[in-house]
């Protein structure tokens, strides 16, 4: 009676362990079809994944755990840790683009693109003119002493500056920028004055 008893729970325990390979082993397959293992330890840190070939989605030995990830689209395959699928990451929106063009000279054509078929441009401008110097010889009779083609209390400024240092001393050189000798004597005196007043004065 006992060695019957026996034989019935043996049998009972071999067929309850056939019925559960049978269903790890179809969970496995299944999941063996497109999606791959994340493997975590004891902590809940990633250390790993495995797609599952030649049947590598067994249990692991020690504190590591699997957690199934599907295939893009695909759906939740089997129980345990698996992790039900979905659709897929919508892709992002497309984000207007718009450049800042400006009207500065000299400015090359460029465009921008948001990646999905947008995109902005700025045309090119005109090559940008180089301001004329000045020819100070010809403001100088005016009573232009700085050359910056106004006659005004700055020139004023730079005569009396230049009487007070040079008098009537003849002078040889004078500054472009600073040169109140409007009558071009060598000197500076009342007579550059008087050209001086007579252009500011109009």
């Amino acid at each position: 009676m006992f060695r019957t008893n026996l034989i019935i729970l043996i049998g009972g325990v071999f067929f309850i362990f056939v019925i559960l390979t049978s269903i790890q082993f179809t969970v496995n397959a299944a999941k063996s079809s497109g999606g791959y293992w994340v493997i975590k330890d004891s902590s809940g840190t990633v250390t790993g994944k495995s797609d599952c070939a030649g049947g590598s989605c067994a249990t692991d030995p020690g504190n590591f755990t699997r957690v199934y990830v599907p295939a893009p689209g695909g759906g939740k395959s089997g129980g345990g840790d698996d992790s039900g699928g979905g659709g897929g990451s919508a892709p992002a929106p497309c984000q207007p683009v718009a450049l800042a063009c400006t009207a500065t000279c000299g400015q090359i054509a460029r465009c921008a693109s948001n990646g999905c078929g947008g995109q902005s441009c700025c045309p090119a401008t005109a090559a940008c003119v180089p301001t004329p110097t000045p020819n100070c010889s010809l403001l100088l009779p005016k009573g232009d002493a700085n050359c910056d083609q106004v006659v005004n209390s700055l020139d004023f400024d730079i005569f009396k500056a230049q009487l007070q240092s040079y008098g009537n001393s003849i002078i040889v050189d004078f500054n472009p920028k600073a040169n109140s000798d409007f009558n071009s004597d060598k000197k500076v005196s009342v007579l550059d004055f008087e050209i001086w007043r007579n252009t500011f004065l109009k």
